[in-house]
């Protein structure tokens, strides 16, 4: 099933339009390569924690584990000690699937936990503790502020004046 999307995909080309001119035409990525890699990072998740329930409390009978999308992944627990089991045992079966966790680009963030729980580390390598990151355009801190809402106008702002002269001509 999934080759003969594949193949489906291969006859689709793109072509930009720059100045009046076209460009020569190409392929664009898979769109299923997104899918595929979320299917392979829950596959992975699944084998190494099982039924773990180190989620957090989402509702009155549910719990959320992780937030997906594309290529990012954000590994949510209540506890530090779950963290570093979440971020711990999967090592085997990523590299089963040819998957890598680059520490350098992974964060840490933590949300009223108490001073000196420790630090949770990939390869001998501590992760960097963030008070704030974006995650999908909108920004997360440790205050749950809204500096959100401040840095969508901010963006928004820098947007306009980029399109200002634009519109002007």
């Amino acid at each position: 099933m999934i080759r003969l999307f594949y193949d489906g995909f291969q006859l689709f080309q793109a072509r930009v339009l720059h100045d009046d001119d076209m460009t020569e035409p190409f392929h664009q990525g898979c769109l299923l390569s997104p899918l595929l890699f979320l299917v392979a990072l829950d596959w992975v998740f699944c084998q190494a924690l099982g039924d773990n329930e180190t989620g957090i409390q989402f509702t009155l009978l549910r719990k959320l584990y992780d937030l997906d999308f594309e290529d990012d992944m954000v590994l949510l627990s209540q506890k530090i000690a779950h963290m570093r089991q979440k971020f711990e045992a999967p090592q085997e079966q990523t590299a089963r699937v040819r998957l890598k966790v680059n520490p350098a680009k992974t964060k840490e963030m933590r949300i009223r936990s108490p001073a000196n729980t420790g630090t949770i580390s990939y390869g001998g390598e501590s992760l960097e503790k963030v008070t704030a990151f974006t995650y999908l355009s909108s920004l997360i801190t440790t205050t749950g502020s809204t500096e959100d809402v401040e840095a969508r106008c901010r963006k928004a702002q820098a947007a306009f004046a980029v399109l200002r002269p634009i519109w002007r001509s």
